[in-house]
């Protein structure tokens, strides 16, 4: 995948390289031809999201419908909702059980 045209808004995608490797996010916009708008609803709120390059972004075929009918409507979707949604695609930590994580 080399250029945005391929990810849809709402679209679930992992991120393949960064410190942030791994964490799933959705595609909030197209930010040009090789870039996205990405959110989590955490750290990456709908009002401050993060401009990723697309080769740095392994896609999913799964999209919110919930986030694409708010959009749609001219609305923000809300960070809660982001967050309630990723929250069953998050990869478990690979520590053990002392990790400060939480994990």
């Amino acid at each position: 995948m080399k250029d945005a045209s391929s990810l849809q808004a709402g679209q679930l995608v992992y991120s393949r390289a960064g410190r942030d490797k791994g964490k799933p996010y959705l595609v909030l916009a197209r930010a040009g031809e090789t870039e996205v708008w990405i959110v989590d609803g955490a750290a990456r709120r709908v009002e401050a999201p993060k401009k990723k390059n697309v080769k740095h972004l392994q896609p999913s075929h799964i999209v919110c419908g919930a986030m694409q009918n708010e959009m749609r409507s001219g609305k923000l979707p809300q960070n809660g909702g982001i967050r309630l949604f990723l929250k069953p695609y998050e990869k478990p930590c690979a520590c053990n059980s002392a990790c400060p994580c939480g994990a």
